[in-house]
């Protein structure tokens, strides 16, 4: 099964590669956490340089989930669900800039 990973730009050298589409396989549909916060999710968002990022998940014109990708020593992905974590049979979800919140370094330790 392949499903498209479409986001937002994070800065002007990222509109050149707009709009910054990857298609992951996935073995069979995978659940909306998986989706959203799995290993695809965190190798697709860009890391901003000290900054924790928040994306908007949009699957089909709905926001079904808030996302927050930290940079830090060791990356990682947090997720909120909007709806019940589920199977989900989607060929497509869209990740929109929802904003920034700076890291300092002592955060990034924790």
């Amino acid at each position: 099964m392949k499903v498209i990973f479409e986001r937002d730009s994070v800065c002007a050298g990222d509109d050149v590669w707009a709009p910054n589409r990857k298609v992951f396989d996935f073995d069979e549909p995978p659940l909306l956490s998986e989706l959203c916060g799995g290993e695809h999710a965190l190798a697709y968002l860009p890391s901003v340089s000290g900054s924790r990022t928040k994306w908007a998940v949009i699957i089909n014109s709905s926001i079904v989930a808030y996302v927050w990708h930290s940079y830090a020593l060791v990356r990682n992905v947090e997720i909120e669900l909007l709806e019940q974590d589920k199977i989900t049979d989607v060929d497509r979800l869209f990740f929109q800039y929802d904003g920034q919140q700076r890291h300092s370094i002592n955060s990034e330790a924790r």
